[in-house]
């Protein structure tokens, strides 16, 4: 199925299976969600040394989430605040994806890839803290777009800097340039 074919199938399933958003924000992507998920699958396992059968066996729930929901994330409450695009819950294995979203719209599935990045990471291996994990997870994101000839969804500085665990006081650039403490 042709990447447009199977963009269609989701935006109408998710809107249709979707119906009206229940009293959390949140409601269910929709079946046809699957062949979208399993194309970006294959993409990640192209181009990482991850095992994506194993996460594409046990793919993480996709919920469609508005802005002034509340969804639980780690187990916590967190309300869906204005900016919030999108979130991997790596204890509740769901990716949850901020209205409007479409998969008509590369922006919006790199997205979806960016978090299901994360759901095969936190699968694969170890991280120092979550954070960690966005270095990479940007990085690949970057080059989905890129391969569709659109700018990455961060800078690269910003990715580093989203990436630092609470530990990471400073950056090795600055350090050499502060005095020490």
């Amino acid at each position: 199925m042709g990447w447009v074919a199977v963009a269609a199938a989701f935006v109408a399933a998710t809107f249709v299976a979707a119906g009206p958003a229940p009293a959390n924000g949140c409601a269910a992507d929709g079946r046809a969600a699957e062949a979208l998920v399993a194309g970006l699958f294959d993409w990640i396992g192209a181009h990482t040394d991850y095992d994506t059968d194993a996460a594409r066996a046990n793919a993480p729930a996709i919920v469609l989430c508005v802005t002034g929901g509340t969804i639980s994330y780690e187990g916590a409450p967190l309300l869906v605040e204005p900016g919030l695009r999108a979130m991997y819950s790596a204890i509740d294995h769901t990716v949850f994806l901020v209205a409007p979203w479409s998969a008509a719209r590369h922006e919006d599935v790199s997205t979806l890839l960016h978090e299901l990045v994360h759901g095969v990471q936190f699968r694969e291996r170890a991280w120092p803290c979550p954070q960690a994990a966005e270095r990479e997870a940007y990085a690949l994101q970057a080059a989905w777009l890129a391969e569709r000839g659109l700018p990455p969804a961060l800078d690269p500085f910003t990715a580093y800097l989203l990436s630092r665990c609470p530990s990471d006081t400073r950056s090795p650039v600055l350090a050499r340039h502060l005095p020490s403490c």
